[in-house]
């Protein structure tokens, strides 16, 4: 609940306290996106906290986003979620209101506003999915040359992507894949839909 002005110093002085004699420093982490190692550090004592009753991860990136079924919450959330992933490289995308950025890429980087709706389908409400179709997506219309996003875009991203999972499965786990086959053949083929649970 503080800001970074008023964490630093607390978390310096935490450090300084408890790093000598032996104390182990134990961090919560989002699962998967944090390094907490240089390369070539010489000692790799284990890092981190269990999750469990007293600790849980805010944000998981694989896993189904349900907001009461409300697609306008959906779309907001992953247009926050894009607004932070665009900002981690062009920081003074944060300085924008959501809102601003919103209207932003909607109007400016997207063809139309069923672009960025048919980007929420494609990820079945998942975030890593989300900003992996939406990064293949763009690939694809930096390809073709075109300033704007379009719906066939982020269609033929979502099949990369789709297939970037299915090559992982087929050498390590070959009942999941035809699993996941069957699904994409009746739901996706079948039904025209992205949305399936499992």
């Amino acid at each position: 609940s503080l800001g970074d002005a008023d964490v630093q110093p607390l978390l310096a002085q935490l450090l300084r306290l408890t790093a000598r004699g032996g104390i182990c420093v134990k961090l919560a982490c989002v699962p998967g996106r944090t390094k907490l190692f240089l390369p070539g550090a010489e000692r790799r004592n284990p890092v981190g906290l269990e999750l469990g009753d007293d600790i849980t991860a805010d944000v998981d990136l694989d896993s189904v986003v349900f907001v009461d079924n409300d697609i306008k919450q959906l779309a907001g959330f992953f247009m926050a979620l894009l607004q932070r992933h665009i900002g981690s490289v062009i920081p003074a995308v944060l300085d924008a209101s959501l809102d601003e950025f919103s209207r932003y890429v909607l109007t400016e980087r997207m063809a139309d506003e069923h672009v960025f709706a048919e980007l929420c389908h494609a990820s079945s409400a998942v975030p890593r999915d989300f900003i992996n179709v939406f990064r293949q997506a763009t690939i694809l219309q930096q390809a073709a040359g075109t300033d704007t996003m379009t719906v066939a875009n982020v269609r033929s991203a979502a099949r990369t992507v789709y297939e970037s999972k299915r090559s992982n499965l087929a050498s390590t786990r070959p009942e999941e894949l035809s699993l996941l086959d069957r699904i994409y053949r009746k739901v996706v083929l079948g039904q025209n839909s992205y949305f399936f649970l499992l």
